[in-house]
């Protein structure tokens, strides 16, 4: 971890749970951590090792929102290296049984937020010339499988939506890294080819992805179901084993300590 110590790491849903505890440990590593959340922050965060913590109120349901805190950190902190895709919401509802209100929000914040965030860093990183960034997204197991319970089949789609933007992202970076061999005949085509490969040759990239899916994290994410989520908690703590948010922490840290040359991908 020494490599990443002073560099900058944004964490999204950096409030509470599995977020916060990614965030504090970045912070002990000696990381420059900015955390978004639309809650605020416990002062724990600001203190609690030798980087440092910044929190930006961030909706990530807001786009807009979602682009000013990347203006902030291009201000700020000249971009950032590391992104950890944490937030998330859950929901009890049934495919033939919920609000538009309910599906929107999963969505809006388990694949679109997490989409927009990871295109802008991304961005950031292959403007500033970073090749070992490193994107985190926290999924889950349900995004490896289609459970048996009937209630959660909706975060479970948002969570296979991230495993499949996962796996996507990481041929993308891969194909940007590229060795194809470009011929050409006439002029016109010659010319057209010598830019195709200056545009192939500015495209690489050694930009990692990970995706981390844990089963069930003794977190606040059941209780953002207002109707169900406390019962359904108790519930499924009563029967079944958990871990705990510093557990997938700890996952984050092995993922970014990891050598440049290796590539965790779940």
């Amino acid at each position: 971890m020494l490599r990443w110590s002073g560099r900058v790491a944004v964490v999204t849903g950096a409030s509470s749970g599995i977020g916060r505890s990614i965030a504090e440990e970045l912070v002990q590593k000696g990381l420059q951590v900015v955390g978004l959340d639309r809650q605020e922050p416990l002062e724990e965060h600001v203190e609690c090792g030798p980087g440092t913590f910044h929190h930006i109120k961030c909706d990530i349901t807001n786009d807009e929102e979602i682009m000013a805190a990347f203006e902030w950190l291009r201000n700020n902190r000249n971009g950032l290296d590391i992104l950890v895709n944490c937030a998330g919401v859950a929901t009890s509802s049934k495919i033939i049984e919920n609000t538009t209100s309910e599906l929107r929000k999963i969505l809006d914040v388990n694949v679109l937020g997490l989409s927009i965030c990871t295109r802008e860093a991304v961005k950031s990183m292959r403007e500033r010339g970073v090749d070992d960034g490193h994107i985190i997204n926290i999924n889950s197991i349900t995004g490896h499988y289609i459970p048996n319970i009937l209630n959660i089949h909706l975060y479970s789609a948002t969570k296979h939506a991230v495993t499949v933007l996962t796996e996507g992202l990481r041929r993308e970076l891969v194909a940007l890294n590229s060795h194809i061999r470009v011929t050409s005949h006439g002029e016109f085509y010659k010319r057209l080819t010598e830019s195709l490969c200056r545009e192939l040759v500015a495209l690489n990239s050694h930009i990692r992805v990970t995706s981390i899916s844990p089963g069930m994290v003794d977190t606040h994410i059941f209780e953002s179901d207002p109707v169900n989520g406390k019962a359904k908690k108790e519930n499924l703590f009563k029967n079944h084993p958990f871990l705990k948010p510093k557990d997938i922490a700890d996952a984050v840290l092995y993922a970014l300590g990891t050598p440049p040359n290796v590539q965790v991908i779940k």
